[in-house]
């Protein structure tokens, strides 16, 4: 049998190239994957807190609703309603928005005495009137339980005590009509919150309510895991059809199940994007590993001349020489990637802008924006990737020391000089640690893209009743309208981060003299 042929150079550089692709590929798979995950139970939890949210306010609504009309009932003048005056207290629901109007009905259940509802309520409380005298007629309404429906598009409960004569017996009702808050938050698009009674009926859902309110849902996939569990997460698809991330939970004062659900289409959109810039990164990164492995190729095939001689020995030599060859310069470009991903792509930049500067036609202009647009959205991800993974000195050091180099890095790369004040060593756990390192990042990466500072303080108190951290800035000073703006992220994300272990952040800005962000973690948490 004759010996098998030489692999050639080019064979062995492309089979370089597949080693460093293949592995490229398999992180970015790996990277996508990671972050599906993390979207949608960061999906989940963003629901389950909206369902809790609604279930406090209507907890709230319902306990000072019928602590006012167990009070009223109590008053001589509504136990012994003369037919003539009604009681002074009525006037008290012209100082409170949530309610739209208070009706006293006798013991044949006609209605004697109401109050003045505001002119914007008036519509709502004549429709109110007639659906609770529906339900007086059919004997449902029930004694500190409340009835929500939708009505003129908005959500309207009716909250019912009865009152008693001095002898005990029964001498008339007292209904509240409520305009509680159901899913009136800014939500993403698609979003719904739902209220389930026992029974799995629809009492209350804040996309298209007048369609679902009453209808009994009963074995969809959601309605179920929401009422076999009093509160939880889960990935589901809703009553409509539509995939979500839903929260839920539950509220034993009226029996109601409240649950929450974000579209997945909608989370899982920045996902896709971001992995459609990972894979353009990905493939700008193995197209230079080729040219550079085309470059080697020629480099090393040419001093060996077109053909190789026929000599076992020296094909082993030579096959062994390329094996050395191919290891190096596996171990370089691993370094290489490693070490200075950002450089290269920046030069990469550089590169294709000099190559665009030959004259051209308004096609290849537009052509040449598009690719800059696709370079700077490269380089933003690979940066933003990067400052989003822990840092191993958090785990080697502790956050004092994190925090010291991440402020050496944020002076080198802008200019701004830092003033550190932190003790020598930090008590908390990792959790907050990782909070706190998380939220001093967030707060510089502000300074630099907004402030226009010269100068950053960082402050880190740990005293008796917990603990301050305070980022102050020399720059242009937030405003009221930017700290309130729900598209200030970068706040909105201090805020969370802030309230993950039970704290709370501040923001005061003064025109020409600088931000001041104060974050408060209470001691025991």
């Amino acid at each position: 049998m004759s010996p098998s042929k030489p692999r050639s150079i080019r064979w062995s550089l492309g089979a370089l190239v597949a080693a460093v692709a293949v592995p490229l590929l398999a992180l970015l798979l790996w990277l996508y994957g990671s972050q599906v995950h993390r979207e949608r139970q960061d999906a989940r939890e963003a629901a389950l807190r909206l369902a809790k949210s609604t279930a406090t306010r209507i907890r709230a609504l319902h306990r000072d609703s019928l602590a006012l009309l167990q009070r009223m009932a109590a008053r001589p003048a509504i136990r012994d309603f003369d037919g003539k005056n009604c009681d002074s207290l009525f006037a008290i629901i012209d100082f409170f928005p949530q309610y739209a109007t208070l009706f006293l009905f006798d013991r044949n259940d006609a209605l004697v005495c109401s109050a003045e509802p505001q002119a914007e309520d008036r519509g709502i409380s004549a429709r109110a009137l007639d659906w609770i005298n529906g339900e007086l007629k059919q004997d449902r309404l029930r004694n500190g339980i409340p009835m929500i429906r939708q009505i003129d598009a908005h959500w309207v409960s009716i909250l019912s005590v009865p009152v008693t004569a001095k002898d005990g017996s029964h001498n008339g009702t007292l209904v509240l009509v409520q305009l509680p808050e159901v899913g009136e938050e800014t939500l993403p698009s698609n979003t719904v919150v739902t209220i389930l009674d026992a029974s799995g009926t629809i009492v209350a859902r804040s996309n298209d309510g007048e369609h679902w309110s009453g209808r009994n849902v009963r074995g969809a996939g959601v309605t179920d895991i929401a009422l076999k569990k009093k509160e939880g997460i889960a990935d589901a698809v809703g009553v409509d059809g539509v995939p979500r991330q839903y929260g839920f939970t539950y509220l034993p004062e009226t029996g109601w199940h409240i649950y929450a659900g974000i579209a997945t289409a909608v989370v899982m959109q920045p996902v896709r994007e971001l992995f459609v810039r990972g894979v353009i990164a990905g493939i700008v990164i193995i197209a230079v590993v080729l040219a550079v492995a085309a470059i080697f190729s020629r480099a090393i095939a040419r001093p060996l001349g077109v053909k190789m001689a026929a000599d076992e020995r020296q094909l082993k030599a030579l096959s062994d020489r390329l094996l050395v060859v191919q290891e190096e310069e596996r171990s370089r470009i691993a370094r290489e990637l490693h070490d200075d991903l950002g450089q290269s792509l920046t030069a990469l930049k550089m590169d294709i802008i000099g190559l665009l500067q030959s004259p051209d036609t308004s096609a290849a202009t537009s052509i040449r924006e598009r690719i800059m647009k696709t370079v700077d959205a490269t380089v933003t991800s690979v940066q933003r990737i990067s400052s989003e993974l822990r840092p191993s000195i958090l785990d080697d050091l502790g956050l004092v020391a994190t925090i010291e180099s991440e402020a050496r890095l944020f002076e080198e790369r802008t200019g701004v000089e830092c003033e550190l004040s932190l003790p020598e060593e930090f008590a908390g756990d990792r959790t907050l640690s990782t909070v706190i390192y998380r939220i001093v990042q967030e707060a510089l990466t502000n300074v630099a893209r907004h402030s226009n500072a010269s100068r950053v303080e960082i402050r880190l108190r740990q005293r008796v009743e917990g603990l301050v951290l305070e980022i102050r800035d020399d720059g242009r000073g937030v405003t009221a309208n930017e700290v309130d703006d729900p598209g200030s992220l970068g706040l909105i994300g201090i805020r969370e981060r802030a309230a993950l272990v039970g704290g709370t952040a501040q923001f005061e800005g003064i025109e020409g003299h600088g931000t001041i962000v104060s974050v408060r973690i209470p001691s025991g948490l």
